[in-house]
């Protein structure tokens, strides 16, 4: 299977749900709303279409300010955090900063030191099926939690 690559172009400022797919035998936990913060909206579709299938339903927006919003209404279980090559994310402050949600953080280089079950790291160029495995094993800790 191909790695997915992806140019760094900036998107205009949006926030969109969409809409989920449902698989019959499907796997997920009750809250399966995800969030997904990316500037890059080629990333984001290519993730909100592959999680959708698996029964993920999604929102997308593409920075942290429009995400901070929809987390406190909407209350999704995981975020899908793209770093976009930053390296200085502090794993404490993140869950403070964001309560009960789990964290799938998307990373150019995997130096990145976390202490916490509910955040899970993933370099990219990634593979589809790695990004549903971590985001399954996310949930199910979760669940177990």
């Amino acid at each position: 299977m191909a790695k997915i690559t992806f140019n760094h172009s900036i998107a205009a400022s949006r926030v969109r749900p969409s809409a989920p797919i449902r698989r019959t035998g499907c796997q997920v936990s009750s809250n399966n709303l995800v969030l997904i913060v990316s500037l890059e909206s080629a990333l984001q579709d290519v993730i909100a279409y592959n999680l959708g299938k698996s029964g993920y339903r999604v929102l997308k927006a593409d920075s942290e300010s429009l995400a901070t919003p929809i987390l406190r209404k909407q209350k999704p279980e995981i975020v899908i955090l793209d770093l976009n090559g930053r390296k200085d994310i502090d794993s404490s402050a993140l869950l403070k900063t964001y309560g009960d949600n789990a964290f799938l953080l998307l990373v150019s280089q995997p130096d990145i030191e976390i202490d916490s079950d509910r955040i899970e790291v993933l370099e990219k160029p990634f593979q589809v099926r790695d990004l549903i495995q971590k985001i399954t094993a996310l949930s199910e800790r979760l669940a177990k939690a």
